[in-house]
């Protein structure tokens, strides 16, 4: 029998509580602490590598809303995402990052999922190991979304087991995708992303574009011209005073596996990131260095964020259905696939390697 007490202060554990109107829940264990925003989309608002102290996410310097206050002032598909925009890692599902209307339904920016609330539930909890499923059912489109997190003591990482599922009597694509930002102190010009293999692309041209990446390329690699003609290599990140912002997409080769990374040597630990490569061919990249002059970020924001997805970059429902390149599932389908992340070593490429409790001392660079 699990010792209610110890299992509430120590070992692997969650807390609920509310934060400004919204329900909340904590995971953690000796080593990391993930926190769920349930009322918005169940965002993970905090993955923090406890040893350091260090929440590697980004935070907006716009406070989260208190939701027994705000009156949005409009309900379009931008700003419904946007108003509740304040950092950390959302899902995007179903209809992507693209706003329009999709059968009638209008779209919101990242899929309603993002900013529908979510219910919770323990399905096993003791000092060793908790398990959390969260679940919601989307309200314009007939799909439910499971996500279990799963946590082990000793570990640095965490597990999304994850199902979406077609709840109606017709074949229906869908655009789906993960979106977590990270953000100072974790982030600065000293991080290294380690990228996979495969087809680069840099964005379009943009009439807000204050790039540093000259728009419109494709490579096989991950170096690239600059807007000046110069060579990058885009697993260098810029400082926050860069004034730029960018995208780019790679588009996983066949044989390499789904695996990003984001290390910082100064601070001697790094965040990675492993996934099916099937369920998710795409990584998207976006960096704002002060450079996103407009709402909602106006110029004053430090973030990069590594954004797996099963559809090239911006793409969506609204603009991509019918094309013949998003997944479709068949009545009352399933689609399952596993999601594994947490903190590993800043000192070598990442191979899909986490921390463990014996190694912090010798990952850490001292």
């Amino acid at each position: 029998m699990t010792n209610t007490l110890d299992s509430k202060y120590h070992g692997c554990r969650l807390q609920s509580y509310r934060l400004k109107g919204h329900d909340v829940v904590s995971i953690e264990n000796s080593l990391v602490r993930l926190t769920v925003l349930l009322s918005k989309g169940a965002d993970i608002t905090e993955f923090r590598f406890k040893p350091f102290d260090i929440d590697v996410l980004w935070h907006s310097k716009r406070e989260l809303p208190n939701l027994e206050r705000f009156i949005p002032e409009t309900a379009q598909g931008w700003d419904s995402f946007f108003d509740f925009f304040v950092g950390g890692w959302q899902e995007s599902f179903p209809t992507g990052n693209t706003v329009g209307a999709h059968r009638l339904g209008q779209g919101t920016l990242h899929g309603e999922v993002s900013i529908l609330p979510w219910e919770y539930e323990i399905i096993s909890q003791s000092k060793e190991r908790i398990e959390v499923r969260f679940f919601v059912e989307c309200r314009r489109n007939p799909f439910r979304l499971e996500r279990r997190i799963s946590l082990n003591e000793g570990e640095a990482q965490v597990a999304f087991d994850e199902t979406i599922t077609n709840l109606s009597p017709l074949e229906l694509e869908y655009a789906w995708g993960h979106h977590p930002s990270f953000g100072a102190p974790f982030l600065s010009e000293a991080c290294v992303l380690d990228l996979p293999a495969g087809n680069y692309s840099t964005r379009e041209r943009s009439e807000i574009s204050q790039p540093r990446l000259m728009p419109d390329q494709k490579s096989d690699k991950p170096i690239v011209k600059t807007v000046d003609g110069d060579d990058v290599d885009l697993r260098s990140v810029p400082g926050a005073d860069s004034g730029t912002w960018d995208n780019f997409e790679v588009a996983l080769s066949s044989a390499e596996p789904g695996r990003v990374a984001i290390r910082n040597p100064d601070l001697g630990f790094g965040f990675g990131m492993s996934w099916d490569r099937e369920a998710f061919p795409y990584l998207w990249e976006w960096e704002v260095c002060s450079g996103w002059p407009n709402y909602p970020l106006w110029g004053r924001e430090y973030l990069l964020a590594l954004e797996p997805f099963n559809c090239p970059i911006g793409g969506g429902l609204h603009n991509l259905a019918g094309k013949g390149v998003l997944p479709v599932l068949k009545p009352g389908e399933h689609k399952s696939t596993r999601f594994e992340f947490g903190f590993c070593s800043a000192l070598n490429p990442f191979e899909g390697q986490f921390l463990k409790s014996d190694q912090i001392g010798i990952a850490v660079k001292k």
